[in-house]
């Protein structure tokens, strides 16, 4: 495989794909990551925190009513949902007493 044919990292990619609203499931990005040619793609998928943040993206872009015409997926409409609907959870601080 040529870096020509998969610019994108698979979980950044996987991201993008939760985040545009067009799949319910894991498994549809799982499917929509092979058919876009990438490897290992249950390996990368495996973990409990990706799962998560996976699951996170589909339910917000879902609710968020962000769901696109076009129904391949396509990079640069998935690419402004993926920033918004993934975040890493901020530390919590604690105010001086």
């Amino acid at each position: 495989m040529t870096l020509t044919s998969q610019p994108r990292p698979i979980l950044d990619r996987a991201l993008e794909i939760a985040g545009t609203g067009l799949v319910r499931r894991i498994e549809e990005i799982r499917r929509q990551l092979v058919r876009e040619d990438y490897d290992d793609v249950d390996a990368h998928l495996a973990g409990a925190w990706i799962r998560e943040q996976l699951r996170t993206a589909v339910a917000r872009a879902r609710a968020a009513g962000s769901i696109q015409e076009d129904r391949k997926c396509a990079p640069a409409v998935a690419r402004s949902h993926s920033r918004q609907a993934i975040s890493r959870p901020e530390p919590a601080t604690t105010d001086p007493v």
